[in-house]
């Protein structure tokens, strides 16, 4: 992406990507120069997102989904969001949804509701 400087300001919680054996280890950091050039290989597009849009939405859509925790028989919310002309998902949505907990404390705003959209798996998955 080019990012040549950063300074890091804290990490979020590590995150099992239930698709690999691999875990999400978020950070999250200013930029110092914020012009950013995708490499078209692992990332394709760089889709910028304004908080403050995304906070006073009325309403985070989810999709219900199994625990994912074995034995377990809840039904757990994934979070959805619409980003430009794409939907964020998955490790990637649960990531951003922490981040805008955070956020949302700091400002003293409410986190708009959870609420169950139309979207389903097949609508996101290719």
């Amino acid at each position: 992406m080019g990012i040549t400087e950063a300074s890091v300001i804290g990490r979020l919680s590590s995150m099992p990507l239930y698709t690999s054996d691999y875990r999400l280890e978020p950070w999250v950091g200013v930029l110092n120069d914020p012009n950013l050039h995708p490499d078209g290989r692992e990332i394709v597009e760089i889709c910028p997102i304004d908080l403050h849009e995304v906070l006073s939405r009325p309403c985070i859509n989810t999709i219900p989904s199994a625990s994912p925790f074995e034995g377990s028989d809840e039904i757990h919310l994934s979070p959805v969001f619409e980003i430009g002309d794409h939907l964020m998902f998955g490790a990637t949505a649960y990531v951003f949804m922490e981040f805008l907990e955070i956020i949302a404390d700091i400002l003293g705003c409410p986190l708009p509701q959870k609420v169950v959209s139309e979207y389903k798996w097949t609508d996101l998955l290719p």
